[in-house]
């Protein structure tokens, strides 16, 4: 009886531990695919000028199931210029578009000033081809 005792305990060591290496791997092996991605095609990165404004050092990176596009906003006119928002419509190789952001600014920026801001969404726009702004006065 004592045997069959220690040889049920020592399987059930065994098991925990198989178990536990296996969810320790799994764990693991999980926060790999959640690595930071960065969409690099030039016409998503490319300066644009659109209503006055000059839009540069654009970013759009992919990371924990969130894109997040950022890039800087220059006025480029010699008045001061109010910039409410504006869209960035987002398309693919086909020119269909994925889905468009708001950019949301909502100041007045002065001549040769430059500002940046950011955007979110919840999908994952590696696959994007271009991006187009379309300025809100």
């Amino acid at each position: 009886m004592v045997k069959t005792s220690k040889i049920i305990i020592i399987i059930f060591i065994i098991v925990v531990v198989v178990l536990g290496g296996y969810f320790i791997v799994r764990n693991v092996s999980s926060h790999k695919e959640d690595k930071v991605q960065t969409n690099t095609n030039e016409n998503v990165i490319k300066d644009q000028e659109v209503g006055g404004f000059h839009f540069s050092n654009t970013a759009l990176i992919y990371e924990d199931g969130k894109s997040k596009l950022t890039t800087s906003i220059k006025n480029i006119t010699e008045n001061d210029a109010m910039l409410q928002s504006f869209d960035i419509i987002v398309q693919d190789k086909n020119g269909e578009e994925i889905t468009t952001l708001l950019g949301y600014v909502g100041n007045t920026i002065k001549p040769g000033e430059t500002i940046a801001i950011s955007s979110e969404v919840n999908m994952n726009l590696m696959d994007a081809y271009s991006i187009q702004y379309v300025v809100h006065n």
